[in-house]
């Protein structure tokens, strides 16, 4: 079954920058858990390059988890300062305790 859930991409005071999930699996104790990524904001990745890699390091994410079989979408809903909101959809793990 496919599902959908909010992802963050926030910028952090080194250029590193680390996801954040919505969804209470993948969201920590206290909602309080990033992901880092080895995208930053250097000048020299191109958007489309930054995009594959975001993808990847998502379902990447979500299959490790058990969350789910693999990430079907990745669609930018905002930008916000150095935060970005995608939301994701993806084809959702069955039968396995997150």
């Amino acid at each position: 079954m496919r599902q959908k859930m909010m992802v963050m991409l926030q910028e952090g005071s080194q250029g590193n920058r680390t996801l954040h999930f919505t969804d209470t699996h993948l969201a920590g104790i206290g909602n309080n858990l990033w992901f880092p990524t080895v995208i930053s904001n250097e000048e020299h990745i191109t958007e489309k390059t930054e995009r594959y890699l975001l993808f990847t390091i998502i379902e990447g994410i979500l299959t490790s988890n058990n969350v789910a079989h693999n990430l079907v979408s990745l669609d930018l809903v905002r930008a916000n300062g150095k935060t970005l909101d995608y939301q994701i959809e993806y084809n959702e793990m069955q039968g396995v305790a997150a």
